[in-house]
């Protein structure tokens, strides 16, 4: 074997050896973690859980039912049916209570597919607006709902279904009203070997949008974007990174809408 071809070797060894090196590190494989127990933990039965959300008055609200839809993803996943759960936390023994799902002319519960999840209260009536993923089979929706202190917010009118060009492998919202919010797009392709190209990679090719009444790119170039979630003030939009393992800061302008990127916060 000649001397140049024992090199290219011996580099694309080294190169394939530091790449598993830093896929292992990022996902923890190196890292002394310690068990935090605040107190007495137990589990609360329900189909899965996804995504909370935290109401005021300590209730919270919970996505359940993720699953991978096989026309879109190529993979087939026991399917289970999206459903929404209740949760009141000012409970010792907090139970999980479905949340009924009003079906509309554009919205069937037994199509639900959710995950990211989040809500805006309108101040005047007092009615919570819930914003939730939807991966449906022929595109990323979010669905927009109206729960109401009468029903104990037991009950979720479908108010509408929001469909846009850049909503596609989208992973979370943050609302900022009944129909605006910023979400995240952890991947650029949808599938297929790109996609997981851009996992084993690292690639930056994630985005933060930002909707009313059409999509924009608020943030471009985000590595896998996941979580995102607005600071009890509104002047912040914090992004949680995947690959990164890092928490992204930016701060926002409440007029515009736009954000600037502040400083990335490491998470161990």
């Amino acid at each position: 074997m000649g001397l140049l071809k024992k090199a290219i070797i011996g580099l694309f060894l080294v190169s394939a050896a530091r790449e598993i090196f830093i896929r292992l590190r990022r996902a923890g494989a190196f890292r002394i973690t310690y068990n935090q127990r605040p107190g007495p933990c137990r589990t609360i039965a329900m189909n899965g859980s996804e995504d909370i959300v935290l109401l005021p008055d300590g209730k919270a609200i919970v996505s359940s039912g993720l699953r991978d839809v096989t026309d879109r993803y190529g993979f087939a996943f026991r399917p289970r049916l999206g459903k929404l759960y209740l949760l009141d936390l000012n409970e010792a023994a907090a139970t999980a209570r479905e949340i009924r799902l009003v079906e509309s002319a554009t919205f069937e519960p037994k199509n639900f597919v959710p995950h990211g999840l989040s809500h805006w209260i309108d101040s005047r009536t007092g009615n919570v607006i819930v914003q939730a993923v939807n991966h449906r089979i022929d595109g990323d929706r979010i669905e927009v709902f109206r729960m109401t202190p009468e029903d104990h917010y037991l009950v979720a009118e479908h108010v509408e279904t929001i469909a846009d060009s850049l909503l596609h492998s989208v992973n979370d919202v943050a609302a900022v009203g009944e129909k605006s919010f910023y979400f995240s797009i952890d991947h650029h392709f949808n599938a297929g070997a790109l996609r997981h190209a851009e996992d084993v990679l690292g690639l930056p090719s994630g985005n933060v949008g930002f909707f009313n009444e059409k999509g924009t790119i608020a943030a471009p170039s985000v590595h896998y974007p996941n979580g995102v979630t607005l600071s009890p003030d509104g002047r912040y939009l914090y992004v949680a990174s995947i690959t990164l393992t890092s928490l992204l800061v930016y701060s926002r302008d409440p007029t515009s809408q736009s954000v600037t990127y502040r400083q990335v916060r490491n998470v161990q």
